[in-house]
């Protein structure tokens, strides 16, 4: 429902971003946040999840030829699910060879580099006005 009012009032390029941002900005806070502040964080995390999952399918569906629209979608959940599959142990290798604080940095700086590669790329091909 929040989705799809965001999409109706602000542009894809302008979620887009956003949505990268708050997440580079949000896992930092987390790891040096105390537990309960923390738990805001988290929730504030999966709730930009949320709102994102139903606008980019909502955006691919629309964007992508029908005969294409099943394969393009399993390769979005394969992708999702092989990133979080690497960084799974990194982070954790991360959080027990320097601290919490570090992984999260670590992450946040890895999401932020390859989010904005994915974005100036999908402005460069014309898929959207990142």
């Amino acid at each position: 429902w929040q989705a799809h009012q965001i999409k109706s009032k602000i542009p894809i390029k302008t979620i887009l971003w956003s949505i990268l941002l708050l997440i580079i900005i949000s896992l930092p806070i987390v790891g040096w946040a105390s537990s309960v502040y923390a738990i805001i964080f988290f929730f504030f995390i999966n709730y930009v999840r949320g709102v994102k999952e139903p606008i980019l399918a909502d955006y691919i569906n629309s964007a992508t030829p029908s005969e294409m629209r099943a394969t393009v979608l399993s390769v979005k959940s394969f992708f999702i699910r092989g990133m979080f599959m690497f960084f799974g142990p990194f982070i954790g290798w991360m959080t027990d060879t320097y601290s919490y604080v570090t992984a999260m940095i670590a992450i946040s700086i890895i999401i932020g580099i390859a989010g904005s590669v994915l974005l100036f790329r999908l402005k460069y091909s014309g898929a959207v006005n990142a």
